[in-house]
This record gives structure tokens, C-alpha cells and sequence, in this order.
């Protein structure tokens, strides 16, 4: 039986030993393992180190090799003190390491593992039909990487844990309905807190991100928690139910037959999943304008630009949000204005562009000039290498030139909801191209 120390050693000499040549049976020469006893006992060289535990250390080697092939290097051969390495012939580790370890060789591991991805590969192709046609499903593309990697002998991304990943990633991608993320969690756990421990949602949100297939980018959102949301949001995941918020004169008809009146002044929301049910909405204002950030959509509510329909979307505009800004103008050809009012910086016309981009609407932007950034200069932040690399791609395509290249030249970016509060009402509209 092994104490600490021997143990220790033998789990530093089988790592050095799955590094080398012998092990993966390509040697030409003979090689030797060489473990330094700092390895196995780190204060070993230290002047600070305890001598009793250097002394029980050097027992216990010496003892070990007595009954092994392993064998000691000194310093000094002549005297035979402070310990230089433990050696171990290369061609005599198997199976001898594994055995007095209690493990097996890594290959032995790995190969171990290829059929669990080979099991939800399958699984995949067969349930997930999410997919466009000759597109892999993202837990199938995962998992043919894995194998590939395992059969390299390489580990595995989510080595123990990964069933537990596979199974809520796939269930996330064959998700039929929408569904809260603790729902989901009881769906595929028994237990609602499951999926947010042990990073097992940041886990599977990895396989969705570096495996599936979007309209939207990384770089469309303010922060990387947008972007998860949103990619969710693809497979009619959310964390919590977000709501569409209307202020203005309309009046919206729902499939079932539900009808809304809406009055400025009265604001009213409409469950983000439930804007698929609309069949129809008559707008009685002439100008409509979307809003960024839900504090700035709060302020104009009680006193936003005359006839005005004014809506905040909640978040990414994803397909269901751009199929419904598309009703609303196919439905209102009497809308003389299409506004957008956001942030004052690269990632505010950057979601202005996405969304001119996927309705075909040609929204302007409301407040968003350089007026704006010099009035409020005080409220003003400094750009970050992240908003000079968005602004310099924008002005590459001769987008919103204007106020990009003061952003650049006075390295300044504004949030919306300084404009939105010290304007107060909102009632000048000044629209800048």
C-alpha cells in the first residue's frame, strides 16, 4: 500500500509518462521519466521548508524504490543527500504506474468516453429538427468534435460532467414550447436550481454558441448575458418572461379573437411570446418610434413626442420581433416617421443597423446626434477598444458618419437615458442622419 508521498509521485510519473513518445508507442529510443521532487513535495528546495516533512518525504522514497524500478538521482552522487529526481525507466511504466495508482492510461479514458457522444450524436440527427436541412444540429457538431479529440487521446471539454450538459443542451434544442429556464430544469433534473449550478447553462450555452446558427452576432449586443439570452430565446428559452411595451393610440386584434384598445398615456404590455398571436395592429399615430432601454421608454411614456406610437421590444430583436415590426408596417402605410431612440454610442447604431437591416424599415435616428453628445458632455464616458473597433466597421460602410467620427475624435459615448431625462417631455424631435 502506497502512502501520500509514493502516491504522489506515481500520479506526477504517469502524467510525465502520457506526455512521451513511449506512450503512445512512437519512441525510437529509450526514454526515462523524470519527476523533480519538488513535484511530489514543493517546499522541497525551499529554505523555508519544514525538515521533518523533508525528512519524511525522503523515507518514503527511498523506501519506495527499494520495492520498484523507480531509482533516485542525487545532487551529489558521492554523498547521496538532496534528491536531484526519481526516475523510472519509460518502457517499464505499464502497467506498473497504473496498477499501484489504481487508474488506467489515459487512452484507456478516453476511449472510455467516445461512446456517450457517439449515443447523443445520434440522438441529435434523430430529435433535433430545429436545423435547416444539410445543418448539423449543435449538439451533433459537438460531439463529433469531442470524438474526434478523444480518439487524438486529448480530454474531452466537460470530461465527467458531460452527460448531464448533453442532456439539457439537447432538450434546450428540442424544446418545442416556451419555457422558463427552471422549468426546463425540472423537465430534464427533477430540480429547478439544477441547470444554474456548477456553470451547467453556461456550459450548454457554450455548445449553442460555438455550434449553432444565427442571424445575429456576438458583436449586435451590449453584453455577452444579451447575447446568451438570445440564443435561448432561438429555442424559446428565457429566463424570465419578458414583455413588449406599447404607449400611443392603436388598436391590436389578437388570433382568438382578444381585442386591445390602446391610449396615450395609458401604457399597456404584451408578454414578449405572446406577439406571435397578433393578427392585427391599427396605429392611429403617424410617427412610431422603437426605444433601447426600458428607463428611457418609462420617461416618455409620461411625456414623449406628440403623436407618437412608441414601443420598447425588450431586448435582441429577434425574428418574431422583426416579423411583427413588419406587420405593423405593412398594416399602417399612414406612418410618416419611422424613429429609433438609443444609446449614444457604437453599440446604439449598431442595433439601430441590425434593425434597419432585418425589417427593411428605414428607421432614423431620434436624438442620437452629436448636439446630443456635446449638450450632455458632462454625462459623457470614454470609448473602449470595443466601441472604436464597432464604430470604425459603421463608418467603413458610410454609416452614420457624422456622429461615429465625433465619438472618435472626443472619445465620447452617451447613454440614452441622459437624453430621455434631462429633456424631460422629449417634445422637440430633432432627427439626425
Amino acid at each position: 500500500m502506497t502512502d501520500r508521498w509514493q502516491r504522489k509521485l506515481l500520479l506526477c510519473a504517469i502524467d510525465h509518462y502520457e506526455r512521451t513518445s513511449t506512450y503512445r508507442g512512437e519512441n525510437t529510443v529509450s526514454q526515462t521519466i523524470r519527476v523533480r521532487p519538488d513535484e511530489v513535495c514543493p517546499s522541497y528546495f525551499s529554505d523555508l521548508a519544514d525538515v521533518k516533512e523533508i525528512g519524511e518525504f525522503e523515507r518514503s522514497i527511498k523506501a519506495f524504490v527499494q520495492t520498484t524500478p523507480f531509482r533516485i538521482e542525487y545532487k551529489d552522487r558521492r554523498l547521496k543527500s538532496e534528491f536531484a529526481a526519481i526516475c523510472l525507466p519509460a518502457d517499464r511504466a505499464e502497467p506498473l504506474l497504473y496498477d499501484l495508482a489504481g487508474r488506467i492510461p489515459k487512452r484507456d479514458r478516453h476511449a472510455a468516453e467516445i461512446p456517450l457522444y457517439r449515443k447523443f450524436f445520434r440522438k441529435a440527427n434523430e430529435l433535433d429538427t430545429s436545423t435547416c436541412a444539410g445543418v448539423c444540429s449543435p449538439v451533433a457538431l459537438f460531439c463529433q468534435d469531442q470524438m474526434n479529440r478523444l480518439k487524438e487521446d486529448k480530454n474531452s471539454r466537460f470530461g465527467d460532467g458531460a452527460e448531464d450538459v448533453l442532456r439539457f443542451t439537447l432538450t434546450i434544442c428540442t424544446n418545442p414550447e416556451d419555457i422558463l429556464i427552471r422549468e426546463l430544469s425540472i423537465r430534464v433534473f427533477g430540480d429547478s436550481k439544477r441547470a444554474e449550478k456548477n456553470s451547467l447553462l453556461g456550459q450548454s450555452l457554450y455548445i449553442l454558441r460555438t455550434y449553432g446558427r444565427y442571424e445575429f452576432l456576438p458583436e449586435d449586443f451590449e453584453n455577452p448575458r444579451d447575447y446568451d439570452d438570445a440564443v435561448l430565446a432561438e429555442y424559446h428559452v428565457y429566463r424570465n418572461p419578458t414583455y413588449v411595451n406599447f404607449n400611443g393610440n392603436a388598436r391590436i386584434v389578437f388570433e382568438n379573437g382578444t381585442e386591445l384598445r390602446l391610449r396615450r398615456g395609458v401604457p399597456m404590455a404584451v408578454r414578449s411570446d405572446q406577439i406571435c398571436g397578433i393578427r392585427s395592429i391599427i396605429i392611429e399615430d403617424s410617427r412610431f418610434m422603437t426605444i433601447e432601454n426600458l428607463t428611457s421608454y418609462n420617461r416618455m411614456v409620461s411625456g414623449g413626442p406628440k403623436d407618437t406610437f412608441l414601443i420598447y421590444l425588450a431586448g435582441y430583436h429577434n425574428k418574431v420581433k422583426q416579423d411583427f415590426l413588419t406587420l405593423i408596417r405593412e398594416e399602417n402605410p399612414q406612418i410618416r416617421e419611422w424613429l429609433h431612440f438609443g444609446d449614444i454610442d457604437p453599440d446604439g447604431f449598431y442595433i439601430l443597423e441590425n434593425l434597419r437591416r432585418k425589417t427593411g424599415i428605414d428607421f432614423i435616428p431620434w436624438h442620437m446626434g452629436v448636439e446630443e453628445l456635446e449638450n450632455y458632455r458632462s454625462y459623457g464616458k470614454a470609448l473602449n477598444e470595443n466601441d472604436r473597433t464597432k464604430a470604425a466597421g459603421l463608418i467603413a460602410k458610410n454609416k452614420y458618419n457624422e456622429v461615429l467620427l465625433h465619438m472618435l475624435g472626443q472619445n465620447i459615448k452617451l447613454e440614452q437615458e441622459i437624453v430621455s431625462w434631462k429633456t424631460g417631455t422629449g417634445n422637440q424631435i430633432e432627427i439626425t442622419e
